[in-house]
């Protein structure tokens, strides 16, 4: 993400390690999955639930917008 010039939030090693620590995690999170395992169409689906910036009004804007397409 950082050689496109949008490290992850909260990444000390390759984004600004100043104001990575101001951050209480690293946002890295795989809201859902789907795969195919011997020959069934598995899906997971986990929204965020941890972290200040996944708890704001427009993060969760964005997730009710969008989690329609996981589901």
């Amino acid at each position: 993400m950082k050689s496109n010039g949008v490290p992850i939030l909260g990444d000390i090693r390759y984004a600004d390690k100043a104001a990575a620590e101001k951050e209480d995690r690293t946002y890295l999170h795989a809201a859902a999955i789907s795969f195919d395992l011997n020959g069934q169409c598995l899906q997971i689906v986990c929204p965020p639930t941890v972290g200040s910036e996944f708890l704001t009004p427009s993060f969760q804007s964005v997730w009710q917008q969008h989690s329609h397409s996981f589901l």
